[in-house]
């Protein structure tokens, strides 16, 4: 599932960050609010081929960034990632689904050099560059809180 949407230098978004939650995610804005601009750099992120003409004038090139590690992921590369899409049976396949990516960015959320090195081989199987970002859990707990104050048990 994808969780978060990097766009850098496309058509008029010099650099935006959007989460999106599990379930239905819905876009809704004005006419010209950039609700095609998400969808064509999503359609970036998928691989759905290169669009010179999404590139934000006077900049060299545009990029999305879209895949991303956790712990969790990092721990279940294997299965979620490396044999769900086949690149353990058909390795040809790994630039149909990651050429558009030139980076790994892993977001530690505990800061543990085994998973450190096991996001890094990620990467390198994947051809990728690696880029590891500390978030720590402080801002799931935050979530959480926030939920269980909402919703309190019973």
């Amino acid at each position: 599932m994808l969780r978060l949407l990097e766009i850098r230098d496309i058509l008029t978004v010099e650099r935006l960050e959007l989460a999106f939650q599990p379930g239905l995610n819905v876009l809704t804005g004005e006419t010209g609010a950039g609700k095609s601009i998400l969808l064509d750099a999503l359609g970036l992120a998928l691989g759905w081929g290169d669009r010179a003409d999404l590139t934000r004038p006077g900049a060299e090139r545009g990029e999305v960034t879209a895949f991303y590690l956790t712990d969790f992921l990092a721990r279940q590369f294997d299965a979620f990632v490396w044999r769900s899409l086949g690149l353990d049976r058909n390795p040809d396949l790994r630039d149909d689904y990651f050429g558009n990516y030139e980076t790994l960015v892993y977001l530690a959320q505990t800061d543990d050099p085994r998973l450190t090195e096991i996001a890094r081989g990620c990467a390198d199987r994947l051809g990728l560059a690696f880029e590891r970002r500390f978030t720590g859990l402080a801002p799931f707990a935050a979530l959480l809180a926030d939920g269980v104050k909402d919703n309190p048990p019973g």
